[in-house]
């Protein structure tokens, strides 16, 4: 009978363990939470990807029609595998799969400022989350530890 009660009392405190797993699991107990950085390692990511795909619109002799001395891109939300591009700073720009340098099930959002002369990237921002406009800058360690405090992990490379 004891054997029978200890039986039943394992049970229950194995499924109440289960049940607290679960829980935390679903409420995004750490999982889904961005350490800074990871963001920053993501923006490396972004950072080599458009590196990348400049080179390469460089050595096509691809150009950016009249431009400022910096320009950006930016996007976010890739769906099915399509990068929507957001051009500032240039009235012209160079056709880039970025799907071949970041894959085609890249998450979060990028926001990055290049040298459209030079064809080189100045930073890389990633976050989860959308950047909001006051992020969009070289950011420091102390801006990128705030952007987490703020609710979305803002790294910069």
């Amino acid at each position: 009978m004891f054997r029978s009660k200890m039986k039943k009392l394992f049970k229950s405190v194995v499924c109440a363990v289960a049940v607290v797993f679960c829980m935390a699991a679903l409420s995004g107990c750490g999982a889904s939470k961005v350490s800074v950085s990871d963001a920053m390692a993501r923006a490396k990511q972004v950072n080599t990807a458009i590196s990348s795909a400049l080179t390469q619109a460089a050595i096509g002799n691809e150009s950016f029609g009249t431009c400022e001395t910096s320009a950006s891109i930016s996007f976010g939300d890739v769906s099915n595998g399509s990068y929507s591009l957001k051009w500032e700073g240039v009235s012209d720009h160079p056709t880039m799969d970025i799907a071949a340098y970041l894959g085609s099930d890249f998450d979060g959002y990028a926001y990055v400022e290049f040298d459209p002369a030079k064809y080189t990237v100045n930073f890389a921002l990633w976050s989860p989350k959308p950047i909001p406009e006051k992020y969009r800058h070289q950011l420091s360690a102390d801006e990128m530890n705030q952007s987490k405090k703020d609710g979305a992990a803002v790294g910069c490379y």
